[in-house]
């Protein structure tokens, strides 16, 4: 957990990241550029009656590509780096580790298992081995990182396993559950460090 300062902070940092920044225009900026050359183009042939109604268009079109333009920018709460936990709570990687000790160390082993895995998350994404969204599945992750050819793929099967079962399943974690799902842990963020 962080103060709202450190959060902002953490936003721009992520602004300032490569694919953030102005970039060249894509298929659709060129298609709509062209779409207004054309249109110019046959203002000046027809006169005010086209002039309207393709007016009403390229109005429309501009509509749409600075909303897709802005959508570009726009940065959802659960992107980056920053995680939201079940309360509400938002986390980054060390702050989901420091909340998973005391969750442990309370006997909450299945909110202890969560948060690793979060935590886990979140320090792939820091690192650019998967793109975290809320909203993902597991399944998802577990593609990215084959996309990715990561080298420790079983042992992250294995921890998105151990936390769908008891997550999914049962409801429960014993102790045993958690202390193999924290050296899994380990084994994958030492990975993802390299």
């Amino acid at each position: 957990m962080f103060s709202p300062e450190e959060y902002r902070q953490r936003l721009e940092k992520i602004l300032e990241r490569e694919k953030f920044l102005e970039s060249e225009p894509g298929p659709l900026e060129v298609v709509m550029e062209s779409m207004v050359n054309i249109f110019a183009g046959i203002f000046q042939q027809f006169g005010h009656v086209f002039l309207i109604t393709a007016g009403l268009l390229v109005t429309a079109g501009l509509l749409v590509l600075l909303i897709l333009v802005l959508g570009k920018h726009k940065l959802p709460l659960e992107r980056e780096g920053v995680g939201k936990g079940r309360t509400g709570q938002y986390y980054c990687p060390d702050s989901a580790l420091a909340a998973s000790k005391e969750a442990a160390a309370a006997g909450s082993y299945s909110e202890a298992l969560r948060l690793l895995l979060l935590g886990l998350l979140l320090q792939l994404d820091e690192k650019g081995i998967i793109d975290y969204r809320h909203s993902r599945t597991n399944g998802e992750y577990l593609m990215q990182l084959r996309q990715k050819k990561f080298p420790e793929i079983a042992r992250a099967v294995e921890l998105f396993y151990l936390y769908e079962k008891i997550w999914y399943g049962r409801g429960y974690c014993s102790r045993h559950e958690y202390e193999r799902g924290l050296q899994l842990f380990q084994y994958l963020q030492q990975e993802a460090g390299r």
